[in-house]
């Protein structure tokens, strides 16, 4: 019996958010070159691997946080030689401005379900291009300052079969948003951010690291705004808003305006500049907005990500000086969110006035997600159990990459759970949490109606404490009970295997039947019990017989006195050779034979 599950998509569980001026985005699309955007790598671990920062592996892997598949920066156990030791393996931004309450945001995950955990940090130099790290795995350089240490413990993320009520730690196996804000520095300097892939005892023997990914790297000004240009119709009232500043930022536009926004109505094409301030802190340069006269209204488009896998959503945004919006979904702001399940155009019209309008479209690639599924064989107590998962090109589960996989059940029964990854051809992942039952085994019971029979009688074969049934051994049979005999003597073996319908767990059971040739068989009484051998020797068996048994001498002494059971065997070697009288007794003490034996 095997219990087919359909798994739902976990998105990642952060939101990339970006409010203010932004000095610095990567988004490392691939190919990405650090070299050419000023980036930097440098691999420090001891003893050194064949890996350094590389774009990631969407396929084989996990997928971007945003964009294509690869499109994110990764490192792993490689860093490390096949030696045991430490990886310091540095990924390092290029120069900028670095201002006291700046933002530094990024996502970051690691493979999912891994058993060697990983960890990261968060660096900071104020250098400027000075900015350097000497030789050796402990060296942090010039970047003194650690913003952020990612699992700095190296604790084993959550792995095989988890009760529901456990917990998973470790490295954040799902994209994760990290926002740090920027403190101690003094006045306006230069430096560099850094990540640091740092590992102790890893690399391909050692018991940690395995794969990490960077990826929408954002550094913001504190309190320095952005104000958009726009192209709209003469005379029409036009909103300018300085997007991104702090709340203790301050604002001065060159028309007399003092709030974060200012409304103009030029008649021609204007520049009109704002000077923020937020007391001692800087807030960047001043900045201008160009409204140009035009016959329609400017509308930009643009989109968190262009390519998203199916069942992931993607924020579109308007930018435009219209009054009013109205998208192809209906909706009627100007920042939506769609969840698109094929490669979908989004349009968009904005109006502001009379006659005044303007519009423009977005494409939104949809690469489809695997659909995953998978059949469980029932997991029974003291057994094992089989999971096949289905729907992807490859798979991640109980931390493996083997599909199928055989495990030993649980030892104790209850609620259990293990989650699922799968990725597609095309790099789009699925995952999802199985949940299943560990059930007891039944407990089989197999008995005979005799355990002695003489050849060609008959025996019924019976067992209790499972709901069907099926023989093999001696006799091979579904039916429970069944009947038995036998042309030839000797011992025979029936064994069965007992299975709940309920839970589909078996449980087995044996029992033995002996068949005898029956030389010399005297019958006791019409319920089919006998007497043989005789003549005998050194023994006589008694079969289904419940009751007594004398046997005497010829001088009428009592020389065997036994109870008997459904079969007995005494023991007769002691006895001299000569002639006997056996007395049988029922279980009321009735005689009911009364047998001549003779002993040779």
């Amino acid at each position: 019996m095997k219990r087919k599950i359909t798994l739902l998509l976990i998105a990642a569980c952060s939101v990339l958010t970006m409010t203010s001026q932004i000095v610095l985005q990567e988004d490392f699309t691939a190919p990405f070159t650090p070299a050419a955007a000023g980036w930097g790598v440098l691999n420090l671990s001891s003893p050194i691997g064949s890996a350094t920062w590389f774009q990631g592996n969407g396929a084989g892997t996990f997928p971007a946080f945003n964009g294509g598949p690869n499109d994110y920066y990764g490192c792993n156990f490689n860093s490390q030689g096949a030696t045991p030791g430490g990886i310091s393996n540095w990924l390092i931004t290029p120069v900028v401005t670095i201002y006291n309450g700046g933002v530094l945001q990024f996502a970051t995950k690691c493979a999912l379900s891994t058993s060697a955990p990983d960890r990261m940090q968060v660096r900071m130099s104020s250098a400027g291009t000075n900015s350097a790290i000497p030789s050796g795995t402990a060296s942090v350089g010039t970047f003194t300052t650690l913003l952020l240490d990612i699992n700095p413990n190296l604790t084993t993320n959550s792995v095989g079969l988890s009760v529901n009520n456990g917990s998973v730690n470790g490295y954040p196996t799902s994209w994760t948003v990290y926002t740090i804000a920027i403190t101690g520095v003094t006045g306006t300097v230069t430096g560099r951010f850094a990540f640091r892939y740092f590992v102790d005892d890893g690399g391909t023997n050692g018991a940690n690291s395995d794969y990490i990914g960077v990826d929408a790297v954002r550094y913001n000004l504190p309190c320095g705004p952005t104000v958009q240009s726009y192209t709209t119709c003469a005379g029409v009232s036009t909103t300018l808003t300085a997007i991104g500043g702090a709340a203790t930022t301050t604002y001065s536009w060159n028309t007399g305006a003092t709030t974060s926004s200012a409304v103009v109505s030029p008649n021609t094409t204007t520049v009109y500049t704002l000077t923020p301030s937020a007391g001692t802190v800087s807030c960047g340069n001043a900045v201008t907005a160009t409204i140009t006269v035009g016959a329609q209204l400017s509308m930009s488009l643009t989109t968190s990500s262009s390519t998203i896998c199916s069942g992931r959503s993607v924020v579109l945004t308007a930018i435009s000086p219209a009054a009013t919006y109205t998208w192809s979904t209906g909706a009627n702001n100007s920042v939506i969110t769609v969840t698109p399940n094929t490669t979908t155009t989004y349009s968009v019209a904005g109006q502001n006035g009379p006659g005044c309008f303007g519009g423009n479209s977005i494409t939104v690639n949809v690469l489809a997600s695997p659909s995953l599924s998978v059949s469980l064989t029932p997991a029974c107590i003291g057994g094992s159990f089989t999971i096949l998962a289905s729907g992807a090109n490859s798979y991640t589960y109980l931390a493996s990459t083997s599909n199928p996989q055989t495990i030993a059940s649980p030892t104790a029964a209850g609620a259990f759970f293990f989650t699922l990854s799968g990725t597609a051809a095309n790099g789009c992942v699925s995952s999802g949490v199985v949940n299943f039952t560990a059930e007891p085994t039944p407990t089989v019971v197999a008995v005979a109606s005799k355990t002695f029979i003489c050849i060609n009688q008959t025996v019924s074969i019976n067992a209790n404490g499972a709901d069907t049934y099926s023989w093999s051994g001696t006799s091979s049979s579904t039916n429970t009970p069944f009947t038995y005999s036998s042309s030839t003597a000797g011992l025979k073996p029936f064994s069965v295997v007992g299975t709940s319908t309920t839970s589909g767990c078996s449980g087995t059971a044996a029992v033995n039947v002996n068949v005898s040739l029956c030389t010399g068989i005297e019958k006791v009484n019409g319920d089919g019990s006998h007497i043989f051998p005789n003549p005998f020797t050194n023994q006589i068996t008694i079969s289904d017989l419940n009751g007594q048994v004398q046997i005497f001498n010829a001088l009428g002494q009592v020389v065997i006195d036994v109870k008997t059971g459904n079969t007995e065997t005494i023991n007769t070697s002691e006895l001299a050779k000569g002639a006997y009288i056996l007395k049988a007794y029922n279980n009321q003490g009735e005689l009911v034979r009364t047998l001549k034996l003779l002993k040779d």
